[in-house]
């Protein structure tokens, strides 16, 4: 079997230059670079998933894909973009794409909509439950939602329709800016009784929304659920849950108060003493530490010097997650120190903003920055 064209290639350059090479796509070549990325960062992300973990779907007559939460980038120009999937992947196949979304716009177009195959995609505005009710039989080969966001909107997880696609026999993806993002949708999936499969998959082929000091990269981590889903009456875990809000909260209290991200939260480090001696301390938030052998909470001053601001007790260190934890029960764990000791050791800010209007901020102008992506 030839290799699929999404696996020669390694970057955006090659990958859109690879194309353009095609017979009927050299037009490609001549619009810039940005926007030829933004139309097929959809599509090219779910070929990568297919040729990297579903590799038997290249030998099928007919791909059929579900886009779930469809809105703009994963449905620009009627997602006609998709029927690029068997050039993708170096098979001749027929693609079969439906847009679900209960925000999706089929009206948005892109300045390379004339360059767009001729077949649109059928689009139904209407939430994925209620779609799934519509249409009894779940006839999907694979199913992706991009970018989730599951730490906040759990409806697909609460009314049943992921569990109904994966019953079918569906395999159902969905896409993170970043493994950290990740492991977090991870957290919310397994406390609601669903499983996941292993490490995701990093996609060179993802669009930079980066932003200040923020790092936001569209598709980069792609990863799929496992075949299992919550049993009858299955009640999902309120304390993972509740600790995964913390940690929301706590970095967004960080955001508003501190601003740029420093060490990640739970961390090991050693730091150098004004004395020279070398300190062996777990990194909590913002500059903030633990010394293991004292169970002193301290604070590193803007002289460089650390202060003492806090005792953890015995109980509380001994629960910090060791050798072969994940990163992020460290950062839950981090977390929890920070919200228990370590607010009042904040100085107020000086430009206050609600972490809630902070966020709504931040919303805005990812999709800004993802609109103007599809600037001429």
């Amino acid at each position: 079997m030839n290799v699929p064209l999404i696996l020669k290639c390694s970057n955006w350059n090659e990958l859109i230059a690879a194309i353009a090479a095609r017979p009927g796509y050299s037009a490609l070549a001549g619009i810039s670079p940005t926007l030829a990325q933004a139309v097929l960062a959809a599509p090219a992300a779910v070929a990568l998933w297919i040729a990297r973990r579903m590799p038997r779907l290249l030998a099928e007559r007919r791909l059929r894909l579900l886009v779930i939460g469809a809105e703009s980038v994963d449905a620009v120009d009627q997602g006609r973009w998709y029927a690029m999937l068997p050039l993708l992947l170096g098979v001749d196949l027929e693609s079969a794409v439906t847009l679900v979304g209960a925000d999706l716009d089929p009206s948005f177009v892109s300045p390379a909509e004339a360059l767009a195959p001729s077949r649109p995609a059928p689009c139904a505005r209407a939430r994925l439950v209620d779609y799934l009710g519509e249409n009894r039989s779940v006839e999907f080969d694979i199913a992706v939602i991009f970018h989730p966001g599951l730490g906040k909107h759990r409806g697909w997880l609460e009314d049943g329709s992921f569990a109904r696609l994966i019953a079918g026999g569906v395999q159902l993806v969905a896409s993170a800016y970043e493994e950290d993002e990740f492991e977090m949708d991870r957290w919310v999936v397994e406390s609601y009784g669903y499983s996941v499969q292993e490490d995701p998959v990093i996609n060179p082929f993802f669009l930079d929304l980066d932003h200040e000091q923020t790092r936001v990269r569209w598709g980069r981590a792609l990863w799929g659920f496992g075949p299992s889903i919550p049993a009858t009456g299955f009640v999902p875990d309120a304390e993972r849950l509740a600790a995964l809000d913390t940690l929301t909260r706590m970095v967004m209290h960080s955001m508003t108060h501190v601003g740029a991200p420093g060490l990640d939260p739970g961390v090991r480090v050693e730091l150098k003493a004004q004395t020279g001696a070398r300190l062996e301390l777990m990194h909590i938030f913002d500059g903030r530490f633990v010394d293991p052998g004292t169970f002193d909470l301290l604070r590193l001053n803007p002289e460089g010097a650390l202060e003492k601001c806090g005792k953890l007790s015995g109980g509380e260190l001994a629960s910090y997650p060791g050798p072969g934890a994940r990163a992020l029960e460290r950062a839950i764990w981090a977390a929890r120190i920070k919200a228990a000791h370590l607010l009042p050791s904040y100085p107020p800010p000086k430009n206050p903003v609600a972490p809630e209007e902070k966020a709504k901020e931040m919303y805005a102008t990812l999709r800004s920055r993802a609109a103007k992506l599809f600037s001429k």
